[in-house]
C-alpha cells in the first residue's frame, strides 16, 4: 500500500513540476479579481467562457453561475481534480460547464467569446498565434498580471494596490 500511495504522490508532484514548467505555477485568483475579471468580460448569457490554466476552477464556475458556457483547461492533476469536483458538486448552478485535463495550446478555442489567462510572459508570447489563428473578431482576451508584449489592450483594470487585468479585443 505505501508503495501505491508513493506513486500517487509521485504523480501529483510531477504534474504539478510540468505545468510550472510549461505554463504556470497554480496560484489562486482572489476573490475580488474573480469580480473583476467578470466584470472586464461583460458576459452575456450562453457566452463561450475559456479560462486557460484554470487552477480549482473558481474561475470557471463564477463565469458558469453568471450564465456563461464556461471552459476550464488544466493540465495539473491535483487542481484539475479539484476543479472537476466542485463543479460536479454545483452542477445545478453550472449546467453545460466542463473542465478539460489536457495542455491548453493543444486546446480549439475557435468557439469562445472570452477567453482568460493568469500564466507566465513567456506563454502569453506562444499564445498570441494560437489566438490571432483561432479567436474569431470581437473574442475578448483577458490577462491578468502581465500585457502580452507587442499587443494594445483596450482596456488596463488597475486599482491601486492590486494586480493589473489587460483587456485586448481580436
Amino acid at each position: 500500500m505505501p508503495l501505491v500511495v508513493f506513486f500517487i504522490l509521485l504523480v501529483i508532484v510531477l504534474s504539478a513540476a510540468f505545468a510550472g514548467l510549461k505554463a504556470a505555477p497554480w496560484v489562486p485568483t482572489r476573490k475580488k479579481e474573480i469580480s473583476r475579471v467578470l466584470a472586464l468580460a461583460g458576459l452575456k448569457p450562453n457566452n463561450v467562457f475559456f479560462d486557460l490554466g484554470c487552477g480549482d476552477g473558481r474561475l470557471v464556475i463564477a463565469a458558469a453561475k453568471q450564465g456563461a458556457v464556461a471552459r476550464g483547461v488544466e493540465i495539473s492533476l491535483l487542481p484539475f481534480l479539484a476543479a472537476w469536483l466542485r463543479l460536479k458538486l454545483l452542477e445545478n448552478k453550472t449546467s453545460g460547464s466542463k473542465i478539460i485535463f489536457g495542455d491548453l495550446m493543444k486546446t480549439d478555442l475557435s468557439g469562445a467569446d472570452v477567453v482568460f489567462v493568469f500564466l507566465l510572459p513567456k506563454v502569453y508570447l506562444q499564445l498570441k498565434q494560437k489566438f490571432s489563428k483561432e479567436l474569431k473578431k470581437g473574442t475578448k482576451v483577458i490577462t491578468h498580471v502581465w500585457p502580452i508584449e507587442g499587443w494594445t489592450p483596450i482596456k488596463i483594470d488597475k486599482p491601486a494596490n492590486q494586480s493589473g487585468l489587460f483587456l485586448y479585443e481580436m
